[in-house]
């Protein structure tokens, strides 16, 4: 999950940083942006944490399928 700690901490603190030196409607695009991406980072790191419980084997095949399921509707909320 390191990818996404670093999208979600390190490239869009960049990218912020970034659309600063540009002028207000950059500002705008990364406070409109930001929360969804929090959003999205959450729902990333739940499904993470149900795959580990996977390989831990202590979920069975069917329940990965229901939290991929729930993991993927989340996203696709958001992206709409």
């Amino acid at each position: 999950m390191n990818y996404l700690s670093a999208g979600h901490f390190e490239i869009f603190t960049e990218l912020e940083n970034e659309a600063r030196s540009f002028d207000e409607r950059g500002i705008k695009l990364v406070s409109a942006i930001y929360p969804y991406l929090e959003q999205l980072t959450e729902i990333a790191l739940w499904f993470n944490d149900r795959c580990d419980q996977l390989r831990l084997g202590k979920t069975k095949h069917e329940k990965y399928e229901k939290y991929r399921v729930i993991a993927s509707d989340g996203m696709s909320y958001l992206l709409e």
